[in-house]
């Protein structure tokens, strides 16, 4: 059998960008993920849930190569608590995209909501820079008619 057909059906395949696709379809693909964690105690729960919304940028529909997520507690606040800040770099094709979530900037109490929030303004991230490069490559078909 050719190796472009695949099955039984012997459906072609459009390339490798098809075959990418039909991994991040069916969960087979992952992105390498590293996790650092700075003042904290790092746990296999932690991890999964971080590996888990990590997967959400895989699932967005937007190629992702690699991920960096730091959690940290950058200091203790006598009145206020332990705040958590999660940072979250994520490399796509031509750009390094960065996500910052720290105590400046109204951080959360509880690290859980902390990485959900970093993760739902990564994926906007993604979406609003997959949009950019689309508008970017679009290509213009001659002057306008309805300018004179």
């Amino acid at each position: 059998m050719p190796p472009h057909f695949c099955g039984r059906r012997r459906t072609a395949l459009a390339g490798p960008s098809h075959l990418l696709s039909v991994l991040r379809a069916r969960g087979l693909m992952t992105i390498p993920i590293q996790i650092t964690y700075r003042k904290l105690e790092r746990t296999d729960a932690i991890d999964a849930y971080v590996r888990k919304r990590a997967q959400k940028l895989v699932e967005s529909g937007h190629p992702v190569l690699s991920c960096h997520v730091a959690v940290e507690t950058p200091h203790w606040h006598k009145l206020h608590g332990r705040h958590y800040r999660v940072r979250v770099d994520f490399t796509v094709p031509g750009a390094e995209l960065v996500v910052d979530r720290s105590p400046d900037a109204g951080g959360e109490e509880d690290l859980y909501a902390a990485i959900d929030q970093a993760f739902d303004h990564a994926v906007r991230r993604l979406r609003d820079h997959a949009e950019r490069a689309h508008v970017g490559h679009h290509v213009h078909g001659g002057p306008d008619p309805k300018r004179p």
